[in-house]
């Protein structure tokens, strides 16, 4: 199987997420996906914040990995703190996140 590299896939395909989407998904009563994402995060603040503590949740325990230095992970992923840190566009390019997600969190 192979595993894309990048922020759509640990937030959309990882299984080591597959709870926390999971949750998400009764939440807001509907699966996130990249093209709805940020539909749905603008229905309501509720869904907002959900959304935004699952991607959180995500955050922190990459890294708390990187921090352990565990090499156990599932896949090949990118650190998403990279994602969130100001930088020069080509930092935060589509081939990191893609477009529709950049436009809620940048």
């Amino acid at each position: 199987m192979q595993v894309s590299p990048d922020a759509e896939h640990t937030l959309f395909h990882c299984p080591r997420f597959e709870e926390e989407r999971e949750n998400v998904k009764k939440e807001i009563g509907s699966e996130i996906k990249t093209e709805n994402l940020t539909s749905i995060m603008l229905e309501a603040s509720e869904k907002w914040e959900s959304i935004k503590k699952y991607m959180e949740e995500i955050i922190k325990v990459k890294e708390s990995d990187e921090r352990e230095g565990r090499e156990e992970r599932v896949g090949h992923h990118i650190p998403l703190r990279t994602l969130w840190r100001s930088g020069t566009d080509d930092e935060r390019s589509p081939r990191y996140f893609p477009s529709t997600l950049k436009q809620v969190i940048f």
